[in-house]
């Protein structure tokens, strides 16, 4: 619901760590816990990245915390 809010406002969204760690090719072929972080499972089905990079304006800031704000919780 958050990331669908932001994305109608113009506000860019992302997921940049769908997978977990421990779920990872390189890792789940090695690691006992392949299945045992749920916390860290949601995190990653949860978690969205904002807009974060040096060019960012402090009025395009003031635009994501307000449209952050609007959302219902």
């Amino acid at each position: 619901a958050a990331a669908a809010a932001l994305q109608a406002q113009g506000v860019a969204t992302a997921v940049h760590f769908p997978v977990p760690d421990h779920q990872q090719p390189g890792i789940a072929l090695h690691s006992r816990i392949a299945h045992e972080l749920p916390h860290t499972e949601a995190a990653c089905r949860t978690v969205l990245s904002l807009p974060c990079f040096p060019e960012l304006r402090a009025d395009e800031v003031d635009h994501v915390a307000d449209v952050l704000a609007a959302i219902p919780s």
